[in-house]
């Protein structure tokens, strides 16, 4: 009889709160896995007996079929050790390459009777701290099997640079650490990009397009661009060379007859407290005459008639966390075309 084939993760990969694209692509990973159903096993090794009874609950509800069949296996993290002895793993794959890849090589080496593969994704790879967590992955148990999947050629240019400032300066002869300069490894960096089930969303028809405006409020004649992202000046998108552009278009076209001005729409999460910049937003929009719509925290529904009441997508992406937005690949499903 064959050995069974085993998934495990440290990650719930659904979570509760704020919408954040790193959430959305998750969930939207562990819903296709689950549809292809690979694998004979899905073992999950969370946090705390919280998480680990919130998971049984939302995975139950959400995959009622496989977990009636007994696919699922929920523990926390303190069964991994016993889990990992008693396990032939095919492989474990990690919601995230920051948090805790490293640290299960370390225990796969120690106590699994197979050396699987440790895979990871890429989301953000801005923040001050991922110096720290990439450099945890360059040692000698880093396997060639192990990779950080790079949802984009910007990500993999940035994960490969990580590596290799960071072996420069640790890691090579005349560095603090140059004794393990000879027997240092580090996993594979791998591109997958982004996907959706393009099935699952539509190309507007004309009549689609006209109930969808009607119903949102959004002027039938006007040429819409849409910004569909987290709403946030602190931590996404500066909004106000996008105002500029439309206030230059605006008068270029100033004086011709016929021609319906253009139509900004932005929709996405707003933080707690942000009510403040969503005024301003519109406070700017009136000021230099643009018709302006804000939509915040629209649900999945609502989400698809915005797309569907667009004409083009913007997506003004001016910093370094983002590596590739989910949205894009969105708009693109709906036939839009993307700036």
């Amino acid at each position: 009889m064959p050995e069974p084939r085993l998934w495990g993760t440290l990650d719930p990969f659904l979570e509760s709160g704020d919408a954040l694209g790193r959430k959305a692509a998750n969930a939207g990973f562990l819903d296709a896995l689950l549809a292809a159903d690979p694998f004979d096993a899905y073992h999950f090794y969370l946090a705390s007996p919280k998480d680990r009874d919130e998971q049984t609950k939302m995975l139950g509800d959400r995959r009622p079929d496989l977990a009636r069949r007994g696919k699922f296996r929920f523990l926390t993290r303190l069964d991994l050790p016993a889990g990992l002895r008693q396990n032939d793993y095919f492989a474990f794959h990690l919601s995230d390459c920051i948090n805790y890849p490293a640290h299960l090589a370390r225990l796969r080496n120690l106590v699994s009777r197979d050396i699987f593969p440790i895979t990871s994704v890429t989301h953000s790879l801005s923040y001050a701290a991922y110096g720290r967590d990439f450099l945890l992955h360059l040692w000698p148990g880093a396997t060639a099997r192990d990779a950080v999947v790079a949802t984009s050629r910007a990500a993999v240019a940035a994960v490969e640079q990580f590596y290799a400032y960071l072996s420069q300066g640790y890691l090579q002869p005349g560095s603090p650490a140059a004794p393990v300069a000879a027997i240092a490894g580090r996993p594979r960096v791998v591109r997958l990009p982004l996907g959706v089930d393009a099935a699952s969303f539509a190309h507007a028809t004309d009549e689609m397009r006209r109930e969808c405006r009607a119903e949102l409020g959004i002027p039938q004649e006007a040429m819409v661009f849409l910004i569909f992202a987290r709403i946030s000046h602190s931590s996404k998108l500066d909004p106000l060379p996008v105002f500029r552009a439309f206030q230059r278009l605006a008068a270029m076209k100033r004086g011709r007859d016929g021609v319906a001005p253009p139509c900004l729409v932005m929709a996405g999460w707003t933080e707690e407290g942000g009510e403040a910049f969503a005024r301003a937003l519109t406070d700017f929009a009136s000021g230099i005459g643009l018709e302006f719509r804000l939509f915040p925290r629209p649900d999945e529904a609502r989400k698809r008639r915005i797309l569907a009441a667009s004409d083009v997508f913007l997506s003004p992406v001016d910093n370094l966390q983002e590596t590739f937005g989910l949205s894009i690949v969105e708009a693109m499903a709906c036939g839009l075309p993307v700036v």
